[in-house]
């Protein structure tokens, strides 16, 4: 029997979700539990530690930026408390045009450099089509992966010790650990199955190499929006006046691969990743349960003319792609990955998150495995 959160209205299709004596769900006590944590005075503290820790270079932290509310809003707030960013993007080819235009808005009207990074498209592309191919719920994750890598590379070539990470669980939930998955090796696995080219430009994240910035470097991790109480309606507007940024009409739709990945995911698994980020912004009050109901009562959909672009790009046929619907569906334990290490290592990452040299989100989905 399905059972319903009467606090958020994430139901038993989310994986690991469990509820308490009141009906509510455990990411609602997640969400409790961040935020009281998550103060803003303690980010004034933060801040001040950069500042202090950057004195004397170019930039003292390295902030993520796609085009879309998040990030925008993030390299907005770095400036606002007084720090010197620099402004990543990891293109993947796959941008829409309004993303292209707000980052330029972005970076341009608060005077802050932009780097951008890429790879071989092909070779990028080819992944992603390895992943459609291995039949896992992960097909974006080559996306996420290449994004953290290059955070970390800049971070190191300009000797930074600092990325800001655009995510607010105000507004974004968490992903349950049964519907998404991401490692470097679990890249590596899938492309050598399916993958027609070698892993050669594409910026992978190994774990040697993770643990190098985060303990030897002590590249950290901040995430701004967890300590700031962030209205996404008001935040879009607002963005608009200042510096005529433009919505792009919905969750990731700034990213036209990444909004294949939540069609993909619909159509194959009938996994809605609208659920988790609308039953966020329920709990924080931002919007009511009528109204994420209605948000989430339509299916996902994309139009042929979309849909036929991504298939050119990535090299596959309509009917190709019928095949992979019909394909056995798998999961990240069905190749090599991280995740026998990080869970015999849990106490070893437990000691690290405790001294704040990996995420402590990192080691309650990955090693502990929440």
């Amino acid at each position: 029997m399905t059972q319903v959160c009467n606090r958020c209205g994430l139901d038993t299709r989310i994986p690991n979700i469990t509820f308490n004596e009141k009906g509510e769900c455990n990411f609602c006590s997640l969400y409790d539990t961040w935020s009281a944590q998550y103060k803003p005075e303690d980010l004034k503290i933060i801040v001040k530690k950069i500042k202090k820790d950057g004195k004397n270079k170019d930039y003292d932290c390295v902030v993520g930026v796609s085009g879309g509310c998040d990030s925008s809003q993030l390299l907005y707030e770095s400036k606002k408390m007084g720090l010197r960013p620099l402004a990543v993007h990891w293109d993947n080819g796959w941008n829409s045009e309004i993303a292209k235009s707000n980052m330029l808005k972005m970076t341009n009207g608060l005077d802050v450099n932009l780097k951008v990074y890429s790879c071989d498209l092909n070779e990028y592309n080819d992944i992603n089509r390895s992943f459609l191919y291995a039949s896992v719920k992960d097909v974006d994750i080559p996306n996420d992966i290449a994004l953290e890598t290059v955070l970390h590379e800049a971070a190191e070539e300009y000797d930074v010790q600092y990325i800001l990470n655009g995510h607010s669980f105000r507004t974004e939930g968490t992903t349950p650990l049964g519907w998404t998955y991401m490692d470097g090796k679990y890249i590596d696995s899938v492309q050598s199955k399916f993958g027609k080219y070698p892993i050669k430009t594409y910026h992978n994240l190994w774990l040697g190499k993770w643990l190098k910035w985060c303990v030897i470097n002590k590249i950290k991790h901040i995430r701004p929006l967890w300590y700031i109480k962030y209205n996404k309606a008001e935040t879009k507007r607002m963005l608009n006046k200042k510096f005529g940024w433009e919505w792009y009409g919905g969750h990731h739709k700034e990213n036209k691969y990444t909004m294949f990945g939540m069609y993909h995911n619909f159509i194959k698994f009938g996994m809605d990743m609208r659920l988790i980020g609308n039953a966020a912004l329920v709990r924080d009050r931002q919007i009511t349960l009528a109204e994420s109901y209605e948000a989430t009562r339509e299916p996902i959909t994309m139009t042929d003319d979309e849909l036929n672009e991504i298939f050119k790009v990535i090299g596959i046929t309509k009917k190709d792609y019928v095949n992979i619907l019909a394909l056995e569906k798998k999961t990240h334990k069905d190749y090599e990955t991280y995740q026998k290490t990080y869970h015999e290592l849990q106490d070893f990452f437990l000691a690290l998150a405790k001294l704040d040299l990996v995420p402590m989100t990192f080691y309650l989905k990955y090693a502990k495995g929440i």
